[in-house]
């Protein structure tokens, strides 16, 4: 197409991370150029494609389907870089591919606004569901109704007893509704290793055993003997449930692990009963808490808990060994503490003066002096983060 010299469109100015396919931009967030392997149902896909002419439909191909993009959304990193083009903002989105789907590869295709089909990318990746359908079938012979504890039965939409609906994604039964991944929401992903480097060193796993997450994120690796539970649902989640509510008969579970869960949960004092309540006589269970964290995500942060505070979650269990694990030392918390105070300063040079500052001058003394009320500048979201208190005005 030619343009009078007046109407050149600008230079495209890409993102840092955007890679160029002809007149296409795109970056995918997830799976990211690092990712050679998921664990799970499905292959999730968030990212966002730029096209001149606009994008109007995104969608995965497979040699056993098509799945198209399930949400649509704005970038406002892309709108920023490429703010003097048109069609800019609404450039992200997100899909997910089943295992029945998924072969191995996926082509990333968009239609522009003008009907016209562009491939822009090809996803190779290999899917583990080995660890997701075990441990869906040991899941499954164990499932029961919250609410009255009867069986639940693959893709029943309610409870036969008490009529308690239960929505399916994919294999996934939901007993809090529809729930999406957090990755649809361009939300954080919890991804610790805690099959991997927690349950080894405190439950004897035999190929029999039933093993219990609750509050399981999504682990790099999976494994056939543990049930994976989330309040939203992650490629390797296999029940979507309150952690305080748990979906299964009681005396169930060889073991069960709570690793970053405990601060997060609305009602720690009922998760802890749950907790116990689906142990097996004489089984164990190992829970990790913050204590000294600031604020955090997933999805909320409610309570932190002290050593005596954990125990007294747990009354009644016997405790086998207590204290701070390797990675819960101090200087998580110092280190933590640290980095946000200097990422929440809205004043550069304040930020600056507070990084130059020696440990002794940070001190001063707690009765006469204290050198960190100079700096003022943090953010709210920070002063919330970093709180040594809180406090609520209430009226009845």
């Amino acid at each position: 197409m030619q343009t009078r010299q007046d109407e050149v469109l600008p230079e495209l100015r890409p993102p840092a991370a955007g890679n160029q396919v002809g007149e296409m931009q795109f970056f995918l967030d997830i799976p990211s150029g690092e990712w050679e392997e998921i664990n799970g149902a499905f292959v999730p896909v968030r990212g966002w494609v730029w096209h001149p002419d606009g994008v109007e439909t995104v969608e995965a191909r497979t040699t056993k389907g098509t799945v198209p993009a399930g949400v649509r959304f704005g970038r406002a990193d892309v709108y920023k870089a490429l703010a003097d083009h048109p069609n800019a903002f609404h450039t992200g989105f997100y899909l997910e591919i089943d295992r029945s789907v998924w072969d191995g590869n996926a082509e990333l295709w968009l239609e522009t606004c003008k009907g016209e089909w562009r491939r822009f990318h090809t996803i190779s990746i290999k899917l583990h569901e080995t660890d997701f359908a075990a441990a869906h079938e040991r899941m499954m012979k164990v499932l029961v109704c919250p609410s009255c504890y009867r069986p639940t039965e693959m893709y029943a939409p309610s409870c036969p007893g008490c009529g308690r609906p239960v929505e399916w994604m994919g294999e996934c039964p939901s007993f809090l509704g529809k729930r999406p991944s957090p990755m649809e929401r361009g939300e954080a992903v919890s991804r610790h290793a805690a099959l991997e480097n927690i349950a080894p060193d405190y439950f004897d796993i035999t190929p029999d055993s039933i093993i219990l997450d609750a509050g399981a994120g999504w682990p790099p690796k999976g494994r056939a003997e543990v049930i994976q539970l989330e309040i939203e649902r992650f490629p390797s989640t296999n029940v979507v449930a309150d952690g305080a509510d748990l979906p299964f008969r009681d005396e169930t579970f060889d073991g069960v692990i709570s690793h970053a869960v405990m601060e997060h949960v609305q009602d720690p004092f009922g998760y802890a009963k749950d907790v116990m309540r689906v142990l097996k006589p004489g089984a164990r269970f190992i829970c990790h808490s913050a204590f000294l964290q600031p604020v955090h995500g997933y999805p909320h942060h409610y309570f932190n808990t002290s050593l005596e505070g954990l125990k007294t979650l747990f009354k009644g269990a016997k405790i086998i060994e207590e204290g701070v694990a390797s990675f819960q030392r101090p200087w998580l918390a110092l280190e933590w503490i640290l980095r946000s105070y200097v990422h929440g300063f809205t004043d550069d040079a304040e930020r600056e003066r507070f990084k130059q500052m020696k440990i002794v001058d940070l001190l001063g003394d707690m009765d006469e002096s204290r050198p960190l009320e100079a700096f003022q500048s943090l953010t709210e979201d920070s002063n919330l983060e970093l709180a040594a208190g809180v406090y609520i005005l209430g009226e009845c």
